[in-house]
Order: structure tokens, then C-alpha cells, then sequence
């Protein structure tokens, strides 16, 4: 689990360069509260199901993790590319100064724009 959440950050930092920090926050947000629920049902889940079905069925779910992030090094770079493409356009949509028209970040968003 640590190699899938260490990869879809990296994507995630990679792909929305101007919030890394918060989507690292938000991936922190989901994993921590579904290790707190782990170890809240994993003994309830062994005791029902037995030590070889709940550890085959905690493997299923690593085998899918792993297979999804095998699928976003297969297409996260066509879906970066789609993603910056959007953005693009919408920046020039809005030209200059952003949506918000008043003199804030490109997009009207405060904090989410160019280093100053």
C-alpha cells in the first residue's frame, strides 16, 4: 500500500503543480481514516471469516490498488495532457486578469495561481 500511495501522490503533485501540498493533504485525508477502520475490523473480520479468507481478501484489495495505479501509469499521461489542455483553454477564455475581475489569481480562486 505504501507503493500505491506513494505513486498516485507523485501523480497528483505532478499533474495539479498549483496545489501539491493540498492534494497530498487530501490523499493523507482518506488514508488515515481507512487505517484507523483497518485496525478497528480486522479482528472482528479474522475471528468470522479465519486468518486465510480475511488476509486473501485484504490481497484482492492490494492487487486492485496496484492495478490501478498500473492503469494511471498506462493513461495518466494522456489524462495530464486532457487536463492541462482544459486549463489552457479555459485561461484563454478568460484572458487576462482571470473570471474573477478583481485583480486576483487567474480564475478568480485565491491562493491558486502563479508564484509571485
Amino acid at each position: 500500500m505504501t507503493w500505491v500511495f506513494i505513486t498516485t501522490t507523485s501523480y497528483l503533485t505532478e499533474s495539479f503543480k498549483q496545489m501539491p501540498a493540498t492534494l497530498v493533504a487530501l490523499a493523507s485525508l482518506f488514508r488515515n481514516p481507512a487505517a484507523a477502520v483497518a485496525a478497528a475490523v480486522i479482528e472482528p473480520l479474522i475471528r468470522k471469516m479465519g486468518v486465510g479468507w480475511c488476509f486473501t481478501g485484504l490481497a484482492l484489495v492490494e492487487f486492485s490498488c496496484a492495478f490501478s495505479v498500473g492503469w494511471l501509469i498506462l493513461k495518466g499521461k494522456d489524462m495530464r495532457a486532457t487536463f492541462e489542455a482544459k486549463e489552457a483553454a479555459k485561461r484563454k477564455k478568460d484572458g487576462p486578469g482571470g473570471s474573477g475581475g478583481t485583480g486576483g489569481p487567474p480564475g478568480g480562486r485565491p491562493g491558486v495561481g502563479p508564484p509571485v
